[in-house]
């Protein structure tokens, strides 16, 4: 997924919690998106070591604003994830 994404130079890498307790490791890439282009997105990191595609960089966002959003976007990964397991029953 992130093969031939380039880490952003000069950004932190940031540990944050979800609502559920789980934590991640937030790192900030440049991707090649085939569908949308290049853009910036938080590499989100689960402590079993699976990556996602996460939510937008926004240059100068704080920690406490980037915990709220990468917590937002872990609560609406999870429910289209149980929704997706659901309709394949």
């Amino acid at each position: 997924m992130f093969d031939n994404d380039v880490p952003l130079y000069n950004t932190p890498i940031l540990v944050v919690n979800a609502n559920d307790g789980s934590q991640f490791t937030c790192t900030a890439y440049q991707t090649d998106g085939a569908h949308n282009g290049s853009q910036i997105r938080w590499k989100v990191t689960d402590s079993a070591g699976r990556d996602f595609v996460g939510p937008m960089y926004v240059a100068g966002e704080s920690p406490v604003e980037l915990q709220r959003r990468v917590a937002e976007w872990w609560d609406a990964y999870r429910l289209l994830d149980e929704i997706a397991r659901h309709n394949s029953r």
